[in-house]
């Protein structure tokens, strides 16, 4: 769930970024992007892949994010594994959290009429499909998917209906094992995506870990099945990537490849870092009634 005055990650600029690109563009095939607050009471510890041969924890000087009323999911790590990547969602830990009642939205949400007006977002996205690569497992995620659409008066977006497709990183049905963490992460980036651009169909590709190369080859996959915009909200400190992968798959010509840069400043990520990738950094979003936007933004 999104909080009125806090949007956690790289979240409503790059959304901004992405659809204002697909926009302007107006190719008719794809559009993009990550990360709106989704609901949990407690972050857990991140299933990790097998570990690799020599594999040890990256040394970093980067600290976990710091906010008295959010901690970070359990698939964040500051010293990821050498050759694994760390997703950058945050969890609303606070004794003040507001659970949303079944018939309306808690009233501090930020909601998707409130990030379409703060961006200026057309209504528009009929016939565009927004990628979102993430790791392991979500299998309750289309389940999960609807219940938000309709919390918020969104259209259902389906299987059945053809908006909404799920696969492998292989462009299958072979989907890796169900992971609590990388799931709340999945979830906040599907969210993002029905609030920006609710007429938009919906292609989640998820890697069989969160192996760099793994998430690489699901980037892949996204463009191979006609994605122009492809979202990854997750990130691994350049040391811990660097020769782990190829960046190949985000030079795609004709597509627009986004990364978070990741909640913290002053720490170079990748893919955020690879120059062929549109990086985005995420921002407090705050209301700001009386003026002429009628919001305040501050990174």
């Amino acid at each position: 769930m999104m909080r009125r005055g806090r949007l956690r990650g790289a979240a409503t600029i790059l959304i901004a970024v992405c659809l204002g690109l697909f926009s302007a563009a107006q190719t008719p095939a794809s559009a993009v992007t990550p990360t709106a607050q989704a609901q949990r009471t407690a972050a857990h510890r991140s299933a990790q892949p097998p570990d690799q041969p020599g594999a040890s924890p990256v040394s970093s000087t980067e600290p976990a994010p710091r906010d008295s009323d959010y901690t970070p999911a359990g698939c964040y790590t500051p010293t990821p594994r050498k050759g694994t990547a760390s997703c950058f969602a945050m969890v609303r830990t606070s004794g003040r959290r507001v659970m949303a009642d079944a018939s309306e939205p808690p009233a501090t949400a930020l909601t998707p009429s409130d990030i379409r007006s703060a961006y200026h977002l057309p209504a528009t996205g009929q016939g565009q499909t927004v990628a979102v690569v993430d790791a392991f497992g979500y299998s309750s995620a289309e389940a999960d998917l609807a219940v938000f659409r309709k919390q918020y008066g969104l259209p259902a977006c389906t299987t059945e209906s053809s908006c909404f497709r799920k696969v492998d990183q292989r462009g299958g049905t072979d989907y890796p094992a169900d992971d609590v963490d990388w799931s709340t992460e999945t979830a906040l980036d599907l969210d993002a995506v029905s609030s920006v651009c609710a007429a938009c169909h919906i292609l989640l590709v998820e890697a069989d870990s969160n192996a760099v190369s793994d998430l690489s080859a699901a980037v892949g996959t996204a463009v191979s099945l006609g994605a122009k915009f492809v979202s990854n909200s997750w990130g691994a400190p350049d040391s811990a990537a660097a020769g782990q992968v190829s960046d190949t798959e985000y030079n795609q010509s004709g597509v627009v490849i986004t990364a978070s840069t990741g909640d913290i400043g002053n720490a170079v990520e990748w893919p955020s870092s690879i120059p062929d990738v549109v990086a985005v950094g995420g921002t407090t979003l705050t209301a700001a009634p009386g003026t002429s936007r009628g919001w305040t933004e501050s990174a």
